[in-house]
């Protein structure tokens, strides 16, 4: 009969537990600042709001971004256009940094970029870092420390990874992700293709997530 009512009494104190927590996640705090969700169609040309984004807040009303294409190819392939191997990329991490054997894949998003409310550049920059690839349970930040870093690559950058621009011009870009292949957290090609990829624009008010189209194979 104990045993019954300690049972019991676990029970309900899970129960309660349980009741607890859905009551603190669904506060009316916490869903006045919950963030909303907007998904946009593979081809669509995208407003980026003032908000806030994965690495900074900023006021980019005005600035468009469309997407124009997408490649997926061995990194060994995509390195060796610029005469650089994987023991050259490393160059390119942290010292302590060795996953970068790890990438067997790169990802290249090519992005337009257009400006219809400031003449001139506004004080806020465009940072491409703030994109990030998502898919059905993994993230990829954008490889701008180094793949962005490779003389020739995204030439008008220089390296850089944030831009300002006028109404005057529209500015094209590639983004690149490096996708690991070999780790125990690694996502393979099938996977990955299976996965229907998107870039997390926004995080709030709003996640903003833009489909992105089936990648070129080389």
């Amino acid at each position: 009969m104990r045993k019954f009512a300690w049972g019991a009494g676990a029970v309900l104190l899970a129960v309660v537990f349980a009741v607890r927590i859905w009551a603190v996640n669904h506060s009316p705090y916490l869903e006045k600042y919950k963030a909303g969700r907007v998904e946009y169609e593979e081809g669509s040309e995208v407003e980026l709001p003032n908000a806030a984004y994965y690495v900074d807040t900023a006021d980019l009303t005005g600035y468009h971004m469309k997407i124009t294409d997408t490649k997926l190819m061995k990194t060994a392939d995509f390195l060796a256009q610029y005469g650089m191997t994987a023991e050259d990329l490393k160059t390119y991490f942290p010292e302590d940094d060795t996953v970068c054997e790890d990438y067997g894949l790169i990802y290249l998003v090519a992005a337009e970029f257009t400006n219809d409310r400031w003449a001139e550049p506004s004080d806020y920059s465009l940072i491409l870092d703030n994109f990030l690839l998502v898919g059905t349970d993994y993230y990829v930040q954008p490889a701008t420390g180094s793949i962005g870093q490779i003389p020739g690559f995204n030439p008008e950058l220089e390296g850089a990874s944030a831009f300002s621009i006028g109404s005057s011009r529209v500015f094209t870009v590639t983004i690149p992700y490096l996708l690991d292949t070999e780790s125990e957290s690694r996502i393979s090609l099938d996977y990955f293709l299976a996965s229907h990829p998107r870039l997390l624009l926004t995080v709030y008010p709003e996640e903003r997530y833009l489909e992105l189209p089936e990648p070129k194979r080389a």
